[in-house]
């Protein structure tokens, strides 16, 4: 959470955007950590890493609700979504069929 909370607290502090207008998010989508797997004490989804359609069809669900609750939402993603993606989310067609 340390990197969108430090991303935002940038964004308001030197582009004047309200703290009470940003939301920092962050997606678990698992890991393929055997050892993170293993450890009783890992906060995260102890579940292996989502891939493929899956991860497309959780993206795409996401966004969908984020979309349907802020209409007029300004989203940033990391540059390795972004990538995986494909660019899809910089147009209005779902990521999976």
């Amino acid at each position: 959470m340390g990197i969108p909370i430090g991303k935002l607290s940038l964004y308001c502090a030197a582009g004047g955007i309200a703290p009470h207008r940003v939301l920092p998010v962050v997606l678990d989508v698992g890991t393929d950590n055997e050892e993170l797997l293993n450890d009783k004490f890992y906060l995260g989804v102890p579940k292996k890493r989502l891939r493929g359609q899956d991860y497309f069809y959780m993206i795409d669900e996401f966004m969908e609700a984020v979309r349907y609750r802020w209409v007029s939402i300004v989203l940033h993603g990391s540059t390795n979504a972004l990538l995986k993606l494909g660019g899809s989310l910089l147009n209005d067609t779902p990521l999976h069929s």
